[in-house]
């Protein structure tokens, strides 16, 4: 197994252990068998070369790590029944251009997607909450994400320089948006913020040299440290009258 370019994981089997396949340099498919429900932590992390990877309807859990640094990698279905993608899972994953997430999903972990170069869109799947610190941290040619309609919130660093995301429909229900949240979204042109956000976090819309407007919440309390600095060409940005605490060098 240890040199063979595809794996084939033996039947009769419920779990691919922790670290199974990590830096493996030779592979480059797997192929998972029906009745497997577990992939464990670092399962085929590191693997380089891995370019696919099979998995069974059975599977329902896959333990954080699994894919980190599968840098060939560039397509991927995660099977119904999965509720959780665990931290940093596709860290790393440079290549990952499609990926396509169960509706059973209600849990995204810290880092999950980081670094992902080249995602270019995801659908999140309704039953998810939150999306975690760091989820879409370096994913620099993410176009497009579809949030779930009750969202509640949205955690620091989340879309971290996504250079390419232009525009992105925050639901409603979200209540809360993370430090530096959008800092380095360098082609987001506008965004309304909801209704049930208090608070602007610092530098959460940092750097965003394209956006020319952000609607405000009524509700509005904080604008905190260089929330909007560097937003060159933000032209539509009114303050509610309720703003109590405006922080030095906003924009």
């Amino acid at each position: 197994m240890g040199s063979d370019p595809e794996v084939v994981i033996p039947s009769g089997i419920s779990k691919v252990g922790d670290q199974a396949l990590t830096c493996n340099r030779t592979v480059k498919r797997v192929v998972v068998p029906e009745g497997v429900r577990f992939i464990g932590a670092n399962a085929f992390s590191s693997c380089v070369y891995l370019e696919e990877i099979v998995l069974p309807s059975t599977i329902e859990s896959i333990g954080a790590e699994a894919f980190k640094g599968c840098r060939s990698l560039k397509r991927l279905t995660i099977p119904e029944g999965v509720a959780s993608i665990e931290e940093r899972t596709f860290l790393r994953c440079v290549q990952l251009e499609e990926l396509r997430l169960p509706d059973s999903l209600t849990v995204i972990k810290n880092d999950a997607f980081r670094g992902c170069e080249s995602l270019t869109s995801l659908v999140v799947p309704s039953g998810v909450r939150d999306i975690p610190k760091k989820a879409f941290d370096g994913c620099v040619n993410l176009e497009a994400v579809q949030l779930p309609a009750n969202l509640e919130t949205i955690e620091d660093e989340a879309f971290l320089k996504c250079a390419k995301l232009s525009s992105l429909d925050i639901p409603a229900t979200v209540g809360w948006i993370g430090r530096r949240c959008f800092m380095g979204c360098t082609a987001l042109e506008s965004v309304v913020v909801p209704e049930g956000v208090a608070s602007i976090e610092e530098e959460t819309f940092r750097g965003c040299v394209a956006l020319t407007s952000v609607k405000l919440p009524q509700g509005l309390q904080v604008v905190d440290h260089r929330a909007f600095y560097g937003c060159e060409q933000l032209a539509d940005c009114e303050m509610p009258p309720g703003v109590e605490f405006l922080s030095e060098e906003i924009f």
